[in-house]
């Protein structure tokens, strides 16, 4: 923010500028961060009026073969531009339900997206109770304890 201010100071000391009081500072990747979620906040939206939702995690794992599919003329992607989203949801909207089931709560909720080939796949999809997500949140914590010690 120092550089922000020092860079600005002449239009700060005329009154051009009155104040810098919003001012906010990210490296690369947290814009990159911020810029994904943003641009991904509508599935975060369409997934929560699904179900509730105790912790979510989208990522775009794009990589851009859905371009090779969609000119290839084998029809497997429907837009050129269609998204590959990694998705991490835990609800209690799975208690009693078979890992199929689960994605099909999820592929339901963003069915119209997926039809259309605005979300061109879901790969690694992980749909899991507020228990099944505690207990892997804990082993992964033993696991990088124990990583540490070595």
């Amino acid at each position: 923010q120092r550089l922000i201010f020092t860079a600005l100071h002449m239009e700060l000391s005329s009154g051009a500028i009155h104040s810098l009081t919003h001012v906010q500072t990210f490296t690369v990747a947290q814009w990159q961060l911020r810029q994904q979620k943003e641009r991904l906040a509508w599935v975060e939206e369409r997934l929560r009026e699904a179900m509730p939702i105790e912790y979510l995690e989208i990522t775009d794992v794009t990589n851009g073969h859905a371009v090779e599919g969609y000119f290839d003329g084998s029809k497997r992607a429907l837009d050129p531009n269609g998204l590959e989203l990694q998705i991490t949801i835990v609800s209690s909207t799975f208690e009693g339900q078979k890992l199929l089931e689960r994605q099909r709560v999820v592929t339901n909720a963003l069915e119209p997206e997926l039809l259309s080939g605005k979300i061109h796949a879901l790969p690694r999809m992980k749909a899991w109770t507020p228990a099944q997500f505690h207990t892997t949140r804990a082993d992964e914590g033993q696991t990088a304890t124990k990583r540490h010690r070595n």
